[in-house]
């Protein structure tokens, strides 16, 4: 027995600590790789870090984003159905009320004729401001009666024009855009008569009211730039004078019209051209041809005005202004005998005073200082004394430089 334990003891020393049944036996560690490889399949997770996401989430979020736009969108449509139904409904009540209204004038009476006392409060254009003017009764539908009753009062209005009545006239034209305002050549019409009246605020809302209905009428605008040229208001003019050349090249008073405008500004230049342009138009047009031989004159070309001008009385031979400017053009040739007898053919025409007073004029000093132009001037004082005395009225010699309005559309005055 005892011999066994000793067997025993001894197999037990001899055993090796690599053996399994060994007491000292320890299983040596695995050896780690020098590079880990990360297994991202469905059976392997890391141990460590954040969790792993769910391959579902991305569409979830893509399915939610979708139901929020349709939501918002049907939303925005029925606002929008809602205000397109409201604004139609508003509409559909507003042309009700209109044909309502028009049904309403139909039935009313037409207004009968009455006499329009002649004083500045009664007339819609006697003399007050374009924004004191009432606004006329505007139909809006067609009224054949009215129509009819607005184009006789007219042709009544240009029958009283023709017979030289231009108060009577003006009445009549009112009176035709009373009864109906939207008759454009109408309203041009009574502004020519308030420039032949020389009412020029009253020609210019007139002819104002006529451009707004027809804006491309070179004649309705001609005469709006004379209105605005006889107040004064230069450059207005000369836009309006501008335009009506770039509507029609051959208008031929815009181009004079220019000229004033132009000599209104001292712009001798650009003055000849535009006569040069209107003369090419009309070539003998004596008042073309008076302002040509001033810019001559005062270029001291004097041989050139006294030939414009002698042109300029075969077109005009009655024109006084004429005469009187050859007698100045001849003093300042020196022709002192021929200076005299273009005065003696002017105080035929206009009268001794008018003479006089143009004879004290700079231009004659030359001619007062001989022994004949002191004879002239004796006996022509002596005359125009014994005219005072007899109570006679004088004429003065025509204005020369006042613009070209047209008679009728497409017709210009001289």
């Amino acid at each position: 027995m005892r011999e066994k334990s000793k067997d025993a003891a001894r197999a037990a020393d001899d055993a090796s600590p690599t053996q399994a049944g060994s007491v000292y036996y320890r299983q040596a560690p695995e050896p780690k790789p020098r590079y880990t490889i990360r297994d991202n399949s469905s059976t392997s997770a890391p141990k460590t870090g954040r969790p792993k996401r769910s391959p579902n989430l991305g569409h979830a979020i893509l399915l939610s984003n979708i139901r929020t736009f349709t939501i918002v969108a049907l939303f925005m449509f029925g606002l929008l159905s809602l205000a397109v139904y409201i604004t139609g409904r508003a509409w559909q009540n507003h042309q009700s009320r209109v044909r309502a209204e028009g049904r309403a004038r139909q039935q009313t009476p037409p207004p009968t004729d009455t006499a329009r006392p002649e004083t500045p409060e009664a007339g819609v254009l006697m003399g007050a401001p374009a924004t004191e003017i009432p606004t006329p009764h505007v139909r809006t539908e067609l009224d054949t009666e009215a129509m009819r009753r607005a184009v006789f009062m007219q042709k009544r209005a240009e029958a009283q024009l023709a017979a030289g009545n231009l108060q009577e006239a003006i009445a009549r034209f009112r009176d035709a855009l009373d009864i109906w305002p939207h008759l454009t050549q109408v309203w041009a019409q009574l502004g020519r008569a308030y420039l032949e009246t020389r009412e020029f605020s009253r020609a210019q809302i007139a002819l104002e009211r006529a451009a707004e209905n027809d804006p491309g009428n070179a004649s309705i605008l001609n005469d709006l730039g004379v209105a605005l040229l006889y107040q004064n208001r230069i450059d207005q003019a000369m836009e309006l004078f501008e335009t009506v050349t770039d509507i029609d090249p051959n208008y031929a008073s815009a181009h004079f019209n220019r000229a004033l405008c132009y000599l209104a500004r001292n712009d001798d230049e650009h003055a000849e051209q535009a006569l040069n342009a209107y003369l090419r138009l009309r070539p003998n047009d004596a008042r073309a041809l008076k302002e040509k031989a001033y810019l001559q004159a005062s270029r001291r070309e004097y041989e050139e005005a006294m030939s414009n001008l002698q042109r300029a009385l075969s077109d005009a031979p009655d024109w006084a202004p004429l005469y009187i400017d050859l007698a100045a053009t001849a003093a300042l040739m020196g022709r002192i005998d021929e200076s005299i007898r273009y005065l003696d053919r002017a105080e035929a025409l206009t009268s001794p005073g008018a003479v006089y007073r143009i004879y004290q004029q700079p231009a004659f000093r030359e001619v007062r200082l001989t022994e004949p132009g002191r004879l002239f001037e004796q006996s022509l004082a002596e005359r125009a004394r014994e005219l005072l005395a007899a109570h006679e009225p004088e004429e003065e010699p025509t204005e020369a430089t006042s613009p070209m309005h047209s008679v009728r559309p497409g017709n210009d005055l001289f």
